[in-house]
């Protein structure tokens, strides 16, 4: 952690390399030890191996830990330094080192130890970065992936109604909406509005039903208020009435 022993004026040349020394550890620390986080990352998260968060309902509980990451900061491309200082620190670690162990106190380690030093502390104000600057973004993320939700259910609702009515049992009319499903899926999707990723998101990795739109979190009882809990167009209720869907 920095500390004004940093800051002390070197007592002896022995005391002055000692502490280039302990101010190259905390710059390499920050270059090779902490990844620069996405967009993406910041809106969604990682999961507990570091991975990116796939389901898009987590972004309810996500909250990042900016001290794992050099934070994205939502500016504009015109003002973005971090892969600049990033790839330029990283460039420069190996040349400082090579001049630290030979004790070349120079005009160009001087020059090499400066640009190092700038991006370390442009880089490290991120490393400790706390504020949410993407809270905006990922409140809007998160309301687009309850719409999503909200949108799934009402066309899996209708398929489930007219199957049952029809006088299906509900394992039945579930695997008509599986089927139908991936021939969506399958095809390309229902034109630009619900690609082929809308479609697999209904599907566990088997190829059944997802627990969101089974008979637990959608009863027969609530399926006629989830059919009509969305106004706007849907894909067919058949996969032959339109194929590639509208344009």
């Amino acid at each position: 952690m920095y500390n004004d022993d940093v800051l002390k004026a070197p007592e002896s040349e022995a005391h002055f390399w000692e502490m280039v020394e302990a101010n190259f550890e905390f710059a390499r620390h920050v270059l090779e030890d902490y990844p620069l986080e996405t967009r993406e990352d910041a809106i969604y998260g990682v999961d507990e191996n570091g991975s990116p968060r796939t389901e898009a309902m987590e972004v309810i509980a996500y909250r990042k830990n900016s001290v794992q990451v050099i934070a994205y900061r939502n500016t504009s491309e015109d003002y973005e330094q971090r892969q600049y200082c990033y790839d330029l620190g990283r460039a420069v670690l190996p040349i400082v080192r090579r001049m630290i162990d030979s004790r070349e106190l120079t005009q160009a380690f001087v020059h090499e130890w400066g640009k190092l030093q700038f991006c370390h502390g442009y880089l490290a104000s991120l490393v400790f970065d706390d504020s949410d600057g993407m809270a905006q973004n990922r409140g809007a993320a998160k309301r687009a992936a309850e719409m999503s939700v909200d949108d799934k259910r009402a066309w899996v609702a209708r398929i489930l109604a007219r199957e049952t009515a029809a006088g299906r049992m509900r394992k039945e009319a579930e695997r008509v909406v599986e089927d139908l499903a991936k021939q969506f899926r399958d095809a390309g999707g229902y034109g630009p509005g619900y690609p082929p990723d809308w479609f697999a998101d209904l599907l566990k990795d088997n190829g059944t039903l997802k627990s969101t739109y089974g008979k637990g979190q959608m009863p027969g009882t609530s399926l006629e208020a989830r059919a009509n809990c969305v106004e706007q167009e849907l894909p067919p209720l058949e996969f032959h009435e339109v194929q590639s869907g509208p344009r």
